[in-house]
């Protein structure tokens, strides 16, 4: 009977074993949450204060710029152009001297209707030298031809251009014509300064 008792008493708690030891439970899953986040933005540090600008996407057509100084002549290169002042009458000891000389020429009327003289030409060795006018459209060229460089050395001619505006004093033209045998179209004060140019002389 004792052992009948024994029996029914320790089944269940040998069933709990089994179904301890059978009906493990399945392992838990640990969850990872990512979270999406943003890339971080890359901020460019501002350009330095002299930096240049970035290059323009537009054609850039290559023009040989201007010098406003009288280091712009070129050797064994001879420039044409309408003569202002004749080199005979325009000797100078060096080309920065000739160069000087068209900067500082004072445009008439009685010369070219008042033409600038924008090109000068010079001869090392008589010292001559010419001072011309080209027009707007050749200056261009001829600024071209200036940046290629000393030319053949048999031209003993040194040219320059010089893109300065002095102002012509005597190309308004007056109300009244006072005498004068030249017949411009402004009675400038060259043409009736000489006692020659009076009508009465």
């Amino acid at each position: 009977m004792r052992t009948v008792v024994a029996i029914f008493t320790g089944l269940p708690l040998f069933v709990l074993v089994l179904n301890l030891l059978t009906n493990t439970p399945p392992p838990t899953r640990k969850l990872r949450v990512v979270v999406a986040t943003a890339p971080p933005r890359r901020v460019s540090p501002p350009p330095p204060p002299d930096a240049s600008p970035p290059p323009s996407k537009l054609p850039v057509i290559a023009v040989a710029p201007f010098s406003d100084s009288c280091d712009n002549g070129t050797a064994h290169v001879e420039l044409w152009g309408s003569l202002i002042l004749a080199g005979t009458d325009n000797e100078q000891a060096t080309a920065a001297n000739c160069c000087r000389s068209c900067r500082e020429y004072e445009p008439t009327l009685d010369v070219n209707g008042g033409a600038q003289c924008n090109t000068w030409v010079y001869n090392p060795s008589s010292r001559a030298c010419w001072l011309k006018n080209q027009r707007p459209e050749e200056l261009p060229r001829a600024s071209a031809r200036l940046a290629k460089g000393p030319g053949d050395p048999r031209v003993p001619w040194h040219s320059g251009v010089w893109m300065g505006i002095r102002p012509c004093a005597d190309c308004i033209a007056p109300k009244e014509f006072n005498g004068c045998i030249g017949k411009d179209r402004c009675n400038t004060s060259r043409a009736c300064g000489s006692p020659a140019s009076m009508l009465n002389e």
